[in-house]
């Protein structure tokens, strides 16, 4: 909400810092102007807001509740096709959704309002890059990844497991995690399905995706099953880390946003056989909802 009060000039505030005082006002910073926000600052809506049509993510109530578990309902059927509504921490996402792809957390060539304005529902963005820059830590000393960019909506992250294929020639991939080659200054940062977890946790997005191993097309049956037991391996790493920073068992590690969720995907390639299998494995680690992985890398 502070990307979004009156008292701020700025139709898109992605930089900007913030400094809670005892009185509960704050002051926001972006460039080298400052704007002081009063006490009842989250109340502030702006004329654009005001004036858009409704949308189920507007709504009062628990769909904008903060710490209601989220909940995806189908609403209408035809034949094979349907739609649904996902009920996320910070908003409802009708589906079938398009989902804009912020990898650094913003969009190229639009703005978060912009967006908004747009429909946008939910972004996307990626564990990889941001914690190469700026930072996870950073992101989360001003407050995470939605008070970081002005996105007041739902956010998914990817968990670096699309670098593992889109970065095949500057990382090497073992069973502990994969090790990157930075194309920023070639140093050198690992991945792991647990360290993956942890910079989610910082980030804070509604979604938070597993870290999974992505092989490309084509892939020799063997390759490609191989992969997809090194993920099924690496979902349980996962699974218990983040349920382990989740109940506080985690020692000194991050803890999830409220409501965050944590998503298991499925790989195996174009083979039926391995898809089935990846079903199986990852349904029974008890993931909060699946997504299918290993899709447009060349099949």
């Amino acid at each position: 909400m502070l990307a979004r009060s009156t008292t701020v000039e700025y139709a898109d505030t992605k930089t900007f810092h913030v400094r809670v005082t005892e009185a509960g006002a704050a002051i926001v910073r972006r460039a080298v102007r400052h704007y002081r926000l009063e006490p009842d600052f989250t109340a502030m809506r702006t004329t654009r807001e005001a004036s858009r049509p409704e949308r189920a993510c507007d709504r009062p109530g628990p769909s904008r509740s903060r710490t209601m578990p989220a909940a995806f309902e189908i609403t209408h059927r035809d034949g094979g096709a349907r739609r649904g509504r996902l009920r996320l921490a910070h908003g409802v996402v009708e589906t079938p959704a398009f989902m804009p792809v912020g990898t650094r957390g913003a969009v190229k060539g639009a703005t978060a309002d912009q967006l908004d304005a747009l429909g946008a529902e939910i972004l996307l963005a990626n564990t990889y890059h941001l914690h190469l820059r700026p930072g996870d830590e950073l992101i989360a000393r001003a407050g995470g990844l939605h008070a970081f960019i002005g996105w007041d909506r739902p956010l998914l992250t990817d968990s670096g497991g699309y670098q593992v294929f889109s970065l095949a020639s500057r990382r090497t991939l073992n069973e502990a995690g994969v090790t990157f080659q930075s194309h920023l200054d070639g140093r050198a940062y690992v991945l792991t399905p647990e360290s993956a977890v942890d910079i989610q946790m910082r980030l804070g997005p509604d979604i938070a995706m597993m870290f999974d191993e992505c092989p490309g097309w084509p892939a020799a049956h063997h390759d490609a099953e191989a992969a997809m037991s090194r993920t099924l391996r690496w979902a349980r790493r996962g699974r218990e880390r983040f349920l382990a920073l989740a109940t506080g068992r985690g020692g000194d590690g991050p803890r999830p946003t409220p409501g965050q969720m944590q998503f298991g995907i499925i790989q195996g390639g174009t083979y039926k056989d391995l898809r089935d299998q990846s079903v199986a494995g990852t349904v029974a680690v008890g993931f909060d909802a699946y997504a299918i992985g290993g899709l447009s890398v060349g099949e």
